[in-house]
C-alpha cells in the first residue's frame, strides 16, 4: 500500500472539497483515474488489518492450546475468513458506487463550487465526490466497524499478555523467550500500524463533520500516514531482540572480546638451561 500511494498513484486531496487529483506516472502516462487508485487502496488497507488481526489470533490460540484455555472452535475461524472476504468486497463496492461520471462531476462543480471551476479545468485528471446522505451513512458505518475491530485488538492483546504470565510457569525458558519475542513483534506491528490507521480514521472524521481548518488537519493526517514504514522499522530495531542481534552482528557494533589461549603450550614454563662448562 505504501508503494501504491507514494509511488504509483500519489492521490492528493483538495479539501474542503471532496476531490482528488494525482501526479503519479500511472495516472499521467497510462490514464488511470484517481478513483481507480483510491478504490485499490480500500482492499489494501483492509488486508493490513485482516492479516494483523489473524496473526494475533494465531498467536493467541497457540498459547491457549498450551494452557488448554479458551480454544476457539474451527467454525468461528472459518467465519472470520468469510467475513474478511465479505468486508473487502462490500467496502470496495461501496466506495466504487460513490463514483460520478465526468458530466455529473462538472455539474456538481458548477452548482456547488463555481468559484473553483477554472482551477478544475487546469487539472489534467481529477475525481470529485458528492457529500450526500448516502456518503455520510456509509462513513458512519466504516467508523463503527473500525471501532469494533479496535476493541477486538485490545481484547486479544490483553488476554494474550494475561496468558503469557501463566505460560511462563508451564514451559522452558527458551520456549518462553520465543513466544515472548513473537508477541512483542506483534505488539510493535500493532503500534506502528496505528501510524497508518489512526490518521486514516481521523481523516474520515474530518471529512464527515467538515471541521474548520480541514486542509491543515488533512495535511497532518497525510504526514502521519507516511511515517508508517519508518516508524515500523525503527520500532522493530528498538524493541525486537532478533533485529537488534542481527544489527549488532552485521555491523559489529560490539567488538568480540579477544579469546584467551588456554593451550598447554602457552601455560607451560620454558625449561631453564644451566651452563656446566
Amino acid at each position: 500500500m505504501d508503494i501504491h500511494l507514494t509511488f504509483l498513484t500519489q492521490p492528493i486531496p483538495l479539501f474542503p472539497i471532496l476531490a482528488w487529483y494525482s501526479i503519479a506516472f500511472l495516472v499521467q502516462w497510462f490514464g488511470w483515474t484517481v478513483h481507480v487508485s483510491l478504490t485499490i487502496t480500500m482492499p489494501l488497507t483492509l488486508l493490513q488489518v485482516i492479516f494483523l488481526l489473524l496473526c494475533f489470533h494465531i498467536k493467541h490460540q497457540a498459547i491457549a492450546e498450551i494452557l488448554n484455555l479458551f480454544i476457539l472452535p474451527k467454525w468461528l475461524v472459518h467465519l472470520y475468513y468469510l467475513g474478511s472476504v465479505a468486508s473487502i468486497i462490500v467496502v470496495t463496492g461501496w466506495f466504487h458506487s460513490l463514483h460520478l461520471d465526468k458530466d455529473e462531476q462538472w455539474r456538481l462543480i458548477q452548482e456547488k463550487y463555481p468559484e473553483h471551476l477554472s482551477n478544475f479545468k487546469s487539472l489534467t485528471t481529477f475525481d470529485i465526490y458528492d457529500h450526500s446522505s448516502y456518503f455520510l451513512i456509509a462513513h458512519l458505518m466504516v467508523i463503527t466497524c473500525a471501532f469494533i475491530v479496535f476493541c477486538i485488538f485490545l481484547y486479544l492483546i490483553i488476554d494474550t499478555l494475561r496468558m503469557m504470565s501463566l505460560l511462563k510457569l508451564k514451559i522452558s525458558a527458551h520456549c518462553y523467550t520465543q513466544h515472548h519475542e513473537a508477541v512483542q513483534s506483534l505488539l510493535v506491528q500493532f503500534g506502528t500500524a496505528s501510524f497508518c490507521l489512526i490518521p486514516a480514521s481521523v481523516f474520515l472524521l474530518v471529512v464527515l463533520f467538515q471541521l474548520n481548518n480541514v486542509q491543515f488537519y488533512t495535511e497532518l493526517c497525510i504526514a502521519g500516514f507516511v511515517t508508517h514504514s519508518s516508524a515500523n522499522i525503527l520500532s522493530l530495531l528498538t524493541f525486537f531482540a532478533p533485529f537488534q542481534r542481527y544489527v549488532v552482528k552485521k555491523f559489529q557494533i560490539i567488538k568480540p572480546k579477544p579469546s584467551v589461549n588456554t593451550s598447554i603450550h602457552s601455560t607451560r614454563q620454558q625449561p631453564k638451561f644451566v651452563d656446566v662448562t
